[in-house]
Formats: C-alpha cells, sequence, structure tokens
C-alpha cells in the first residue's frame, strides 16, 4: 500500500501534469490559432517555477522545465508566433517584454507597407496601361488641333500617400493596442471579420492561422471508423461520406435541426 506521503506526491504530480492535458485540448480545438503557443508555453513555465510547497516535485519541475526551454526557448523569436500573438486581442502584449512587443509590432508594419506598395504599384501600372490605350493615335506630321491641350494633358506630379498610409497603420495598430483585451473565451474570428482597425485586417488574415497538428483529421478518420459500424458494413460510399458531414457540421448548430 501507499503511504499518505506518497499519496499526497501522486496527487501533486497530477496537478502539475493537468496544466500540460489542458494545454494540448487548447491547441488541439477546431478553432485553434497559433496565436496560443507564446501564451501557453509562457504559462506552462509559470506553473512549473519552484515553490516551498513543492514536496517531492523540485526535481520533476526542473525535468519539464528544461525540456519545455528546449523545444519551445526560441518561440519569441518567430516572426509569425509574435505577430500572431499581437494580433490575437486576447492577448495582445501581455506575454511580452517592452522590447518583443516593438519587434512584433515591426513584423506587423513591415508586411501592412509591403502590402501597400504592391498594391500601390499595381495601380499605377493599371493606370499607365489605361492611358495607353486611350491614347489617340497621332501621326508626326498632324496638324496642331482645338482640342491639343485637352486630349494630350500635361502632367503634373501628384504628391504621394505613402508616408500617410503608413501613419494610417501606425496609428490604427497603437490604437488597437490600446484598447482592452476582450474576453478569453471569445471568437476572435469573428473580431476581425467586422473589427473597428480595416488596415489590420489584411494582415490578421495572413497571421492568425491554424496550428500544425493532426489532430482535427485522426478525429475525422476516428468518426469514420464508428460510421461503418459492424451492423452498418454495406454501408454505401456516399452515405457515409453525409453521415460524416453531418457528424462534424451539426455540433456548429447546436444540434438543433
Amino acid at each position: 500500500m501507499l503511504t499518505k506521503t506518497e499519496l499526497e506526491t501522486v496527487d501533486n504530480r497530477v496537478t502539475v501534469l493537468k496544466a500540460f492535458y489542458d494545454a494540448t485540448l487548447e491547441i488541439s480545438r477546431d478553432d485553434a490559432c497559433i496565436s496560443l503557443v507564446i501564451p501557453i508555453v509562457s504559462l506552462l513555465l509559470a506553473k512549473l517555477q519552484s515553490s516551498t510547497e513543492d514536496i517531492g516535485l523540485s526535481q520533476m519541475k526542473a525535468a519539464l522545465r528544461d525540456s519545455l526551454n528546449r523545444r519551445f526557448g526560441n518561440v519569441k523569436a518567430e516572426p509569425n508566433l509574435i505577430a500572431a500573438t499581437l494580433l490575437d486581442p486576447r492577448f495582445k502584449s501581455m506575454y511580452f517584454s517592452a522590447q518583443e512587443k516593438e519587434d512584433a509590432k515591426k513584423v506587423i508594419q513591415s508586411f501592412l507597407r509591403r502590402l501597400q506598395s504592391q498594391q500601390t504599384d499595381a495601380s499605377a501600372d493599371a493606370e499607365s496601361l489605361d492611358k495607353q490605350i486611350s491614347q489617340p493615335s497621332t501621326s508626326s506630321g498632324a496638324s496642331s488641333s482645338l482640342w491639343d491641350d485637352y486630349d494630350n494633358p500635361v502632367e503634373t506630379d501628384q504628391p504621394t500617400s505613402v508616408a500617410s498610409d503608413t501613419d494610417s497603420v501606425d496609428t490604427e495598430l497603437d490604437n488597437y493596442l490600446r484598447q482592452s483585451r476582450v474576453n478569453r473565451s471569445s471568437n476572435i474570428y469573428a473580431y476581425w471579420h467586422c473589427s473597428q482597425f480595416p488596415l489590420l485586417e489584411p494582415a490578421a488574415k495572413k497571421y492568425l492561422s491554424a496550428p500544425a497538428t493532426s489532430v482535427a483529421s485522426e478525429q475525422l478518420f476516428s468518426a469514420a471508423g464508428q460510421i461503418y459500424a459492424d451492423r452498418r458494413s454495406n454501408l454505401l460510399r456516399e452515405n457515409a461520406e453525409k453521415l460524416l458531414f453531418l457528424a462534424y457540421n451539426i455540433r456548429l448548430f447546436d444540434f438543433t435541426y
């Protein structure tokens, strides 16, 4: 039989490992996002800090802490991860230092400026093509006409709006970060679908992506195995596909049909 001290040690170890179990469930959800990586790693490291109540747990916590640092010690150096975390309205810069926050802002600003530059170049090319198409063909010996000044206006240099666009992006990003964080259970995709920050939405679409996990596909295979039961061995492929579609999507309607 286990002693009272041994039972308490087992109970404490289960409590420590439960944090890893919860993290696994969180990152395996259908609506999980890579913006969860940095907060989860930070929370796990905080759970593994040594305390005076660690009876028989110091060595275990140290081993888990070293393993986490070895595997995820560089997550805050990944541009995609820091940008996604900053663009997640549930976290923003909560798990960043001042320098890490500035690095994340630079990643987002650089992407948006590059996107604006590409859109400006595309607009300029389209405008140039329209002018070439609409320009009347005249021979070199043609006489001047009354409408020459109208048909061939003198182009004047127009001030570019790159600086103002850049200022708008920076201002909008600062306004977004100044707002209070939303509830942890909020749908971040719905938040960005109709947000107050339209200039930041392209960055949210780029960086708020799904984590690299096979959980969703494995769950789909498991559901298919349950549908093809012994008493359904002759089920047609088309009907099995429909049942599998219903089994997954009916949850989105809270089983109301």
